[in-house]
């Protein structure tokens, strides 16, 4: 089987610049209560990445303790 056989169509959202509010606050609150109304699990799981001084990327999974 082909890996490009395996992928899934995701097409149950999208972004537009029309739902974009003038706040990434709001837009984060919204976007937090829409996984925690889904049932996704581990809503507050995220992916944290930096690069060192010498542009050595790293990252790493954190769970949001508070906003």
């Amino acid at each position: 089987m082909a890996i490009s056989d395996m992928r899934r169509q995701y097409s149950k959202g999208s972004l537009s610049e029309s739902d974009i509010t003038s706040s990434p606050f709001i837009m984060f609150d919204k976007w937090l209560k829409d996984a925690i109304d889904a049932g996704i699990p581990d809503p507050t799981a995220m992916t944290v990445a930096t690069v060192d001084a010498s542009g050595q990327p790293s990252q790493r999974i954190v769970l949001l303790k508070d906003v």
